[in-house]
């Protein structure tokens, strides 16, 4: 078994990450990065961008390129650089065995032993991210967000006559190029098709882990039948139907399901789907069993690799190779409260906060404590904490549940607590965001009176962005405005993607001229659009009103009319006009009028021509926005 990460309290940064990110996480702190060292002369300028993406991190340099003979060209190299990077090194291509470049490359010492792997540098930089990864790091510089990942290959699996798998040229680079299958793919002819005609799952295959583990696991280990036995195990991963999830309870007859093996967490039940991804072709696949149907009754059943720390601990037990991990883990997931939206009450439930002084308004339910923080080594960091009488009775929503309004940062944070080996960087964050729980809402693009704020003339930062964007960065001290009550009305700009990347790119320059320019020429755009068609939906609505008070005029005189003529009270002239028409009554007259009148209130409340203008006028705020 391979021990936990080592994290202190506080200190300095390990001098190599715990584990290397992977090339589909962004990750989104300052750290020290290596490159490729340029030929010399360089070849071309397209190996000059190559170079520059093609990032390695420390961990990659420490397990795969220390000690050989280009550790000390790439060693040279290093360079801290600020958070948006991707490591694109620990890859198949690359470090995979038999066909990896690295390998390559170190059985040629001379420096042209790196020239295969630069030129897979350089063309694997312009395909971005796989389409399907989840890892949109909202940075302007590195170019990784998600993209469509150039072209797209196709195969036909077995017993399919159609081209039943499908391949983004991001994944088909830095997999599928690494094994001997690649002539079994052909580009698709309409390309950034997202589904074909086969009924086929969409987006990119190999973002399923026993597909992309069955291309490697066959390749080496299935001979010569090798592609018949991956399209074998491919084609059984697409034809599983998705997952329901943790909440929805679905027939038990309408998927496979496995059981785990052990009695101390027999009750743990997956789909067959999650039980491919998560343990098909690995060492822990024999320690679930496949479940039994009783077809005679109905059973509704609920897969609990679905909850997220179960997911997770399992695979915390798998890059550790002991199995125990999972054991403990999922029997203390089973066994505490499942953590919903709607929160957990009650005085049996045992929450955990950070140790040391009392951290309020940060809590984690014991089930995320046992699958997301426990299995890392870091539970002397934390404390249990209960609740009695009426604090108890208030249901607490779980600070790692997906909904909490802070999840994302929490675990962004985590990762980097947990690859860089220092607590702090978790604690200290959550320290700060919890002190800000009862702060007011975000009010984005609507002028807001007597509000805290941060920032810049023109560019406003509420106290949540501040803390969510701003806290620890390279202009955070130098801001112009901090912590100050403002009474006139003002809006928040970090709110917005956009300028957090322009932000994020300001941190990287050191200077917020180029930030603080367009956030002036934003709010100019704002109030000649977003505030115009504010007043204008405004004018709108008093309209509506305008015209449903006529109507009910329109109804009250039209009720009078009603009972002059049951009580024989008319006369002998007619009332109205050729536009009204003419009515008995003077009150059907003005009955006619207001009915007239709501009508036409109704159709100018409703032109056409102001919703357009209102439109336009929103469509310009979105290109700055």
């Amino acid at each position: 078994p391979v021990p936990p990460p080592t994290i202190t309290a506080s200190g300095p940064p390990q001098a190599a990450l715990n584990d290397c990110p992977g090339p589909a996480r962004v990750v989104r702190y300052a750290t020290t990065w290596y490159r490729l060292p340029k030929p010399s002369p360089p070849a071309s300028k397209q190996d000059e961008v190559g170079e520059n993406e093609f990032l390695i991190c420390t961990c990659c340099y420490t397990r795969h390129i220390a000690g050989t003979p280009h550790a000390a060209s790439i060693g040279a190299t290093a360079a801290e650089l600020p958070a948006g990077r991707v490591c694109r090194f620990d890859v198949p291509r690359v470090t995979g065995p038999g066909r990896g470049l690295w390998a390559a490359a170190c059985r040629d010492p001379g420096g042209a032993g790196l020239d295969a792997l630069r030129a897979y540098a350089a063309r694997r930089a312009e395909l971005g991210l796989c389409p399907d990864d989840d890892a949109d790091g909202g940075y302007a510089d590195g170019g990784y967000g998600n993209g469509d990942g150039g072209r797209w290959f196709v195969a036909a699996l077995a017993g399919s006559g159609s081209d039943a798998l499908r391949v983004c040229e991001a994944c088909f680079e830095e997999r599928v190029c690494a094994t001997g299958f690649a002539g079994h793919f052909r580009p698709q002819q309409t390309q950034h098709a997202q589904q074909s005609d086969d009924g086929s799952p969409p987006g990119c295959h190999l973002r399923f882990a026993f597909v992309a583990r069955a291309l490697a696991h066959t390749d080496e280990h299935g001979g010569g039948g090798g592609w018949s036995a991956f399209a074998a195990a491919a084609a059984r991963r697409l034809g599983q139907p998705t997952c329901a999830g943790s909440s929805t309870a679905v027939a038990a007859t309408s998927r496979g399901w496995r059981r785990a093996r052990r009695a101390e967490i027999a009750g743990v039940t997956v789909c067959e789907a999650c039980f491919l991804d998560l343990a098909g072709m690995t060492p822990f696949a024999d320690e679930f069993d496949t479940a039994l149907i009783f077809r005679a009754t109905a059973q509704m059943w609920t897969c609990h690799a679905a909850r997220p720390p179960l997911a997770v601990v399992l695979g915390v037990a798998q890059s550790r190779q002991d199995f125990g991990v999972f054991v403990s883990g999922a029997a203390a997931i089973m066994a505490a409260p499942a953590c919903t939206e709607a929160g957990l009450g009650g005085g049996a439930v045992t929450w955990y906060t950070l140790a040391g002084r009392r951290c309020h308004n940060f809590e984690v339910c014991a089930g995320c404590y046992a699958g997301l923080l426990e299995p890392f080594g870091v539970a002397g960091f934390l404390q249990a904490v209960s609740f009695s009488g009426d604090e108890a009775a208030v249901p607490r929503l779980c600070d790692f549940h997906p909904s909490a309004p802070y999840f994302a940062p929490y675990v962004h944070r985590l990762q980097e607590a947990v690859d860089v080996g220092v607590w702090a960087r978790f604690s200290e964050f959550v320290r700060a965001h919890a002190a800000l729980a009862g702060a007011p809402a975000c009010p984005r693009s609507t002028p807001t009176p007597d509000l805290i704020w941060y920032g810049y003339q023109d560019c406003g930062i509420c106290p949540r962005c501040y803390a969510e964007v701003c806290v620890d960065t390279a202009l955070a001290a130098s801001m112009p405005v901090q912590a100050a009550r403002v009474t006139g009305a003002t809006m928040c700009s970090m709110y917005s993607p956009r300028m957090r990347r322009l932000f994020a790119a300001a941190c990287e320059r050191g200077s917020a001229d180029e930030l603080v320019e367009f956030a002036h020429h934003r709010a100019l755009v704002h109030a000649n659009t977003l505030l115009r068609a504010d007043a204008m939906r405004q004018i709108q609505a008093l309209k509506m009103r305008q015209a449903a008070n006529q109507g009910v005029v329109s109804s009250i005189y039209s009720g009078g009319q009603s009972f002059a003529l049951a009580a024989g009270v008319t006369s002998d002239y007619a009332y109205g006009s050729s536009t009204l028409g003419w009515h008995p009554t003077q009150s059907g007259a003005m009955a006619a009028q207001a009915f007239q009148s709501m009508n036409a209130g109704f159709a100018e409340a409703n032109s056409p021509h102001v919703a357009m203008e209102i439109a336009q006028l929103e469509a310009q705020w979105l290109e700055v926005e």
